[in-house]
Protein backbone atom coordinates (compact mmCIF):
# COMPACT_ATOMS: atom_id res chain seq x y z
CA UNK A 1 0.00 0.00 0.00
CA UNK A 2 1.66 3.67 -1.24
CA UNK A 3 1.49 6.45 1.22
CA UNK A 4 1.12 9.99 -0.61
CA UNK A 5 4.54 11.15 0.28
CA UNK A 6 7.11 8.54 0.76
CA UNK A 7 8.40 7.77 -2.35
CA UNK A 8 11.95 8.31 -3.20
CA UNK A 9 12.93 10.14 -6.38
CA UNK A 10 15.83 9.22 -8.34
CA UNK A 11 16.77 12.15 -10.34
CA UNK A 12 19.09 11.19 -13.84
CA UNK A 13 19.92 12.39 -17.73
CA UNK A 14 18.97 10.27 -20.48
CA UNK A 15 22.36 8.49 -21.26
CA UNK A 16 23.87 9.58 -17.75
CA UNK A 17 26.11 6.87 -15.69
CA UNK A 18 24.86 8.36 -12.35
CA UNK A 19 21.59 10.41 -11.04
CA UNK A 20 20.94 10.86 -7.29
CA UNK A 21 18.54 9.79 -5.12
CA UNK A 22 16.26 12.38 -2.56
CA UNK A 23 14.15 11.19 0.39
CA UNK A 24 11.49 13.45 -0.69
CA UNK A 25 10.33 16.35 -2.87
CA UNK A 26 11.01 18.90 0.22
CA UNK A 27 14.77 17.30 0.42
CA UNK A 28 17.23 19.58 0.20
CA UNK A 29 20.30 17.86 0.53
CA UNK A 30 22.46 17.26 -2.76
CA UNK A 31 20.66 13.60 -2.74
CA UNK A 32 23.07 10.51 -3.03
CA UNK A 33 25.30 9.76 -5.88
CA UNK A 34 24.22 6.36 -7.75
CA UNK A 35 25.13 4.36 -10.25
CA UNK A 36 21.77 4.65 -12.43
CA UNK A 37 22.09 1.01 -13.82
CA UNK A 38 22.53 -0.02 -10.47
CA UNK A 39 20.34 1.56 -9.04
CA UNK A 40 17.21 0.61 -11.73
CA UNK A 41 18.31 -2.66 -11.77
CA UNK A 42 17.74 -2.99 -7.69
CA UNK A 43 15.13 -0.79 -7.33
CA UNK A 44 13.06 -0.71 -10.76
CA UNK A 45 13.70 -4.19 -11.81
CA UNK A 46 15.13 -2.96 -14.73
CA UNK A 47 17.28 -6.54 -15.37
CA UNK A 48 13.36 -8.54 -14.30
CA UNK A 49 12.62 -10.93 -17.18
CA UNK A 50 8.77 -11.00 -17.80
CA UNK A 51 9.29 -13.15 -20.96
CA UNK A 52 7.33 -16.18 -20.76
CA UNK A 53 7.57 -20.13 -22.19
CA UNK A 54 5.79 -20.01 -25.59
CA UNK A 55 3.63 -23.09 -24.43
CA UNK A 56 1.76 -21.77 -21.11
CA UNK A 57 -0.86 -18.93 -22.43
CA UNK A 58 -3.70 -20.29 -21.22
CA UNK A 59 -5.89 -17.16 -22.42
CA UNK A 60 -5.97 -14.28 -23.91
CA UNK A 61 -9.00 -11.81 -23.95
CA UNK A 62 -9.71 -8.76 -26.06
CA UNK A 63 -11.11 -5.88 -23.82
CA UNK A 64 -11.77 -2.92 -26.76
CA UNK A 65 -8.22 -1.66 -28.37
CA UNK A 66 -6.48 -3.78 -25.30
CA UNK A 67 -5.33 -7.20 -24.67
CA UNK A 68 -4.93 -9.15 -21.59
CA UNK A 69 -3.30 -12.66 -21.64
CA UNK A 70 -3.07 -15.37 -18.72
CA UNK A 71 -0.07 -17.80 -18.60
CA UNK A 72 -0.31 -20.74 -16.09
CA UNK A 73 3.24 -22.84 -14.48
CA UNK A 74 3.54 -25.82 -16.63
CA UNK A 75 6.74 -26.29 -14.64
CA UNK A 76 7.63 -27.66 -11.13
CA UNK A 77 6.01 -25.10 -8.94
CA UNK A 78 8.75 -23.87 -6.49
CA UNK A 79 9.03 -20.30 -4.66
CA UNK A 80 10.58 -18.11 -7.46
CA UNK A 81 7.52 -19.24 -10.43
CA UNK A 82 4.45 -18.02 -10.47
CA UNK A 83 1.66 -19.54 -10.28
CA UNK A 84 -0.37 -17.81 -12.89
CA UNK A 85 0.83 -14.25 -14.66
CA UNK A 86 -1.62 -12.17 -16.15
CA UNK A 87 0.05 -9.34 -19.27
CA UNK A 88 -1.83 -6.69 -20.43
CA UNK A 89 -0.99 -4.81 -23.50
CA UNK A 90 -2.39 -1.36 -24.86
CA UNK A 91 -1.94 0.86 -27.97
CA UNK A 92 -1.82 3.78 -25.43
CA UNK A 93 1.45 4.02 -24.01
CA UNK A 94 3.71 3.16 -26.27
CA UNK A 95 4.98 6.55 -26.72
CA UNK A 96 6.96 6.00 -23.39
CA UNK A 97 10.59 4.54 -23.22
CA UNK A 98 10.43 2.47 -20.34
CA UNK A 99 9.54 -1.03 -21.35
CA UNK A 100 9.15 -4.42 -19.58
CA UNK A 101 9.92 -6.58 -22.18
CA UNK A 102 11.19 -5.00 -25.59
CA UNK A 103 10.75 -8.52 -26.97
CA UNK A 104 7.38 -8.87 -26.20
CA UNK A 105 6.19 -5.33 -27.31
CA UNK A 106 7.55 -5.83 -30.64
CA UNK A 107 6.27 -9.04 -30.89
CA UNK A 108 2.77 -7.80 -30.31
CA UNK A 109 2.97 -4.15 -31.52
CA UNK A 110 1.62 -3.13 -28.31
CA UNK A 111 3.04 -2.28 -24.88
CA UNK A 112 3.34 -4.34 -22.01
CA UNK A 113 2.21 -2.24 -19.97
CA UNK A 114 1.21 -4.20 -16.39
CA UNK A 115 2.10 -7.61 -15.21
CA UNK A 116 0.45 -9.79 -12.17
CA UNK A 117 2.18 -12.07 -10.28
CA UNK A 118 0.15 -14.38 -8.69
CA UNK A 119 1.34 -17.54 -5.94
CA UNK A 120 -1.10 -20.07 -4.36
CA UNK A 121 -0.22 -21.00 -1.01
CA UNK A 122 2.29 -23.90 -0.40
CA UNK A 123 5.20 -25.17 1.46
CA UNK A 124 8.38 -23.81 0.80
CA UNK A 125 11.51 -26.57 0.40
CA UNK A 126 13.75 -23.39 1.07
CA UNK A 127 12.66 -21.53 3.69
CA UNK A 128 10.42 -24.14 5.72
CA UNK A 129 7.86 -23.04 6.21
CA UNK A 130 4.32 -22.10 4.16
CA UNK A 131 4.67 -19.28 2.49
CA UNK A 132 1.07 -17.40 2.17
CA UNK A 133 -1.13 -16.64 -1.23
CA UNK A 134 0.28 -13.68 -2.66
CA UNK A 135 0.30 -11.38 -5.53
CA UNK A 136 3.27 -9.29 -7.60
CA UNK A 137 2.25 -5.66 -9.41
CA UNK A 138 4.31 -4.25 -11.67
CA UNK A 139 2.61 -1.01 -13.48
CA UNK A 140 3.02 1.62 -16.00
CA UNK A 141 1.00 3.94 -16.01
CA UNK A 142 0.00 7.86 -16.55
CA UNK A 143 -0.98 9.75 -13.39
CA UNK A 144 -2.47 13.08 -13.11
CA UNK A 145 0.28 15.37 -11.44
CA UNK A 146 -1.16 17.89 -8.97
CA UNK A 147 1.84 19.58 -7.67
CA UNK A 148 3.16 19.96 -11.31
CA UNK A 149 4.82 23.57 -10.07
CA UNK A 150 6.91 21.92 -7.09
CA UNK A 151 8.01 18.84 -8.85
CA UNK A 152 9.35 21.47 -11.68
CA UNK A 153 10.78 23.68 -8.82
CA UNK A 154 12.29 20.52 -7.43
CA UNK A 155 14.02 19.53 -10.96
CA UNK A 156 15.29 22.96 -11.78
CA UNK A 157 16.64 23.43 -8.04
CA UNK A 158 19.08 20.32 -8.80
CA UNK A 159 19.65 20.88 -12.65
CA UNK A 160 22.99 22.27 -12.78
CA UNK A 161 23.89 19.17 -10.23
CA UNK A 162 22.42 16.40 -12.42
CA UNK A 163 24.52 17.41 -15.64
CA UNK A 164 27.54 15.22 -15.93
Amino acid sequence: MEILGTETLFIYRKKSTHGFLFNSLTDSSEGLKLPVDSFLNNRAYANASFDVPADSLYRKIKNGDDIVEKYFTQALHNDNYPDSMYYYFTNTLKNIDYSFSRKLDSAKSMKLYKVRLLYNEGFSPSYKITLPKREFLFEIKEEAIDNSKEIINFFERFESQIKE
